[in-house]
């Protein structure tokens, strides 16, 4: 019985390893930040309407899309929910409004400004995700 206990210790500690090298070769996120060709004004977002335009979205560019041609209008001030099965790309469209990974295909817009020309030291600072991690509920 121990010998499969640390077996799966070894295993767990492997997998988290090969993780780690992994996060190792993710692209430098400032060579990602783009030459900030708009000049985002300090109050921005102001309004909060959102709009995916024709988007499409794999996170890395030899695997299937996760999220295909997502047309969507959130109005300012208007209360979404998203809702689906596990894998269905709610997390992927998060993501993607962080540009956590570059988006294949499409637009999404926040309050008019295409998010592909805000810095992302700028789009991240504006930007709250509240997950459902049950330790928020408390």
């Amino acid at each position: 019985m121990r010998f499969s206990e640390n077996t799966a210790d070894l295993e767990l500690s492997l997998i988290s390893l090969d993780k780690i090298q992994e996060y190792f070769n993710l692209p430098n996120q400032e060579a990602l930040k783009l030459n900030d060709t708009e000049l985002i004004d300090p109050s921005w977002p102001a309004r909060g309407h959102i709009k995916f335009v024709n988007f499409s979205n794999k996170y890395r560019a030899d695997s299937s899309y996760v999220i295909k041609n997502l047309s969507l209008e959130i109005m300012p001030r208007e209360t979404v929910g998203i809702v689906g099965k596990s894998g269905s790309g709610k997390t992927s469209i998060f993501f993607s409004l962080l540009r956590l990974f570059e988006y294949s295909e499409g637009s999404i817009f926040i309050d008019d400004i295409n998010i592909k020309n805000v810095g992302l030291h700028d789009l991240r600072s504006k930007i709250t995700l509240i997950t459902k991690d049950p330790i928020l509920l408390g």
